[in-house]
């Protein structure tokens, strides 16, 4: 597993989260991989944007929905490394990480909870739209 120093911009929208930087070992490589990021970024937000403004081709869902449907993909993925720290705790590491392994191990199941609501909601949510729409369609 690369060893090497993490940004410190805490840009709350990056394209590529920093559980998958962290695998470019080359920072040059690392900060044109976020850069690439930001451009994807920046065309698929221009592409929205005209897709909103065709009245003839409206989005399939609310960007709302997109949206946190796309939180909670982001969120699968941080239990995922979570959890894979969690399941590391017996490696033989010095004690100040292994006291940070089982923090964020502790954190599981309140991020579980927190995921389990806003899944919740986004369901129903989902099915009201889709109730609206068979009713509007009637």
């Amino acid at each position: 597993m690369p060893d090497h120093p993490q940004s410190s911009r805490t840009e709350p929208a990056e394209a590529f989260r920093e559980t998958f930087l962290y695998w470019i070992e080359d920072p040059e490589h690392h900060d044109a991989t976020r850069r690439f990021g930001k451009l994807l970024e920046q065309l698929v937000g221009e592409a929205q944007i005209v897709v909103r403004n065709r009245r003839e081709h409206p989005p399939s869902r609310t960007w709302v929905a997109a949206t946190i449907r796309a939180v909670l993909l982001d969120l699968a993925h941080l239990r995922s490394v979570v959890a894979d720290i969690a399941e590391n705790i017996g490696a033989p590491l010095p004690e100040h990480e292994v006291r940070l392994m089982i923090a964020v191990a502790d954190l599981l199941p309140e991020l579980d909870g927190w995921t389990a609501k806003l899944r919740s909601a986004f369901d129903t949510a989902e099915v009201a739209a889709k109730e609206k729409g068979a009713r509007d369609a009637d």
